[in-house]
């Protein structure tokens, strides 16, 4: 596989989906507006305001975009993995995160 990235950064990848988002009730739409499912992601609300659409990749999960807000992603660079209920698969690691290019406008400097 051969992927054109402008950035590469170590954050911690959980997952969730509709039904596995920690509330108390299943929750199928993203901040985007799109329906939850494999291939969006989730980050803090203000690195989603500044990268919205992005898109990246992450071994072992594969391509994506950041399409909805984490709110529970805080304290470390974190990042939460979609899926639909039927194809949810645990995450809770380490991983390497791949900006794909082309580059955004609006660039997160520090990602803390």
């Amino acid at each position: 596989l051969r992927i054109e990235y402008w950035r590469a950064v170590q954050m911690y990848a959980t997952s969730y989906s509709p039904c596995r988002s920690g509330g108390s009730q299943c929750y199928s739409g993203t901040a985007s507006g799109q329906n939850l499912g494999k291939g969006m992601v989730g980050l803090r609300y203000n690195w989603y305001l500044s990268m919205q659409g992005q898109r990246l990749y992450i071994p072992g999960y594969g391509f994506g975009s950041v399409e909805d807000v984490c709110n529970g992603c805080v304290g470390k660079p974190w990042i939460d993995l979609g899926f639909s209920d039927s194809n949810f698969q645990p995450w809770h690691q380490w991983v390497t995160v791949y900006f794909l290019t082309p580059v955004p406008a609006n660039v997160i400097y520090v990602i803390d």
